[in-house]
């Protein structure tokens, strides 16, 4: 079993949540490296923190009344204002 992030609103293990924890530690030490001259480039890691952020960010959308959430196991939309 992969030991995941639990989400702090709902105290379910989140894959998103693991993934931006994972991205932004390793843009951290890369920020590191870089300040410190180690390397050169960083961007690749920023864009890997900026889709990690919008994957966790964007897992709930509503769309002309109707919710898509990312967290619910049917693929099915559902209305929030029945």
């Amino acid at each position: 079993m992969i030991p995941w992030v639990k989400d702090p609103k709902n105290k379910m293990p989140s894959v998103t949540l693991s993934l931006l924890l994972v991205s932004f530690t390793s843009l951290l030490i890369a920020s590191t490296f870089h300040i410190s001259g180690v390397t050169q480039n960083t961007s690749s890691l920023l864009e890997l923190f900026y889709a990690t952020s919008a994957m966790y960010l964007g897992r709930r959308f509503t769309f002309a009344g109707k919710s898509f959430s990312a967290d619910n196991n049917d693929s099915s939309p559902s209305q929030e204002n029945k």
